[in-house]
């Protein structure tokens, strides 16, 4: 008999079910992920399941992303915002703190 177990994120009417390796299954009901908030909430409380990996967390949120039909950013897309948040902070930052005492 084949004991290998598979990754899997199942959405139903009721349920999200994570079955992730060796871990027990997670299952969180549906209703607690209606929003992009919640989810940010569900992958803080995951993230210290036992047995619970970064891969995880991602498959968990594309799957939640796909169900709700949000779009995930592009790898470019994520970069330029890091950037232009950068930018902006920058901007925030009054010049004379980096200036020599």
């Amino acid at each position: 008999m084949n004991t290998k177990k598979t990754n899997q994120v199942l959405i139903d009417l009721d349920n999200v079910t994570l079955r992730f390796g060796e871990m027990e299954p997670v299952v969180i009901p549906r209703s607690a992920i209606g929003t992009r908030l919640r989810l940010i909430d569900w992958v803080y409380r995951l993230t210290g399941w036992p047995g619970m990996k970064v891969q995880y967390l991602r498959e968990f949120i594309a799957a939640i992303y796909r169900h709700h039909g949000w779009a995930l950013p592009l790898p470019q897309e994520d970069t330029f915002l890091i950037d232009q948040e950068v930018d902006q902070s920058e901007r925030e930052i009054p010049r004379s703190i980096f200036a020599p005492a």
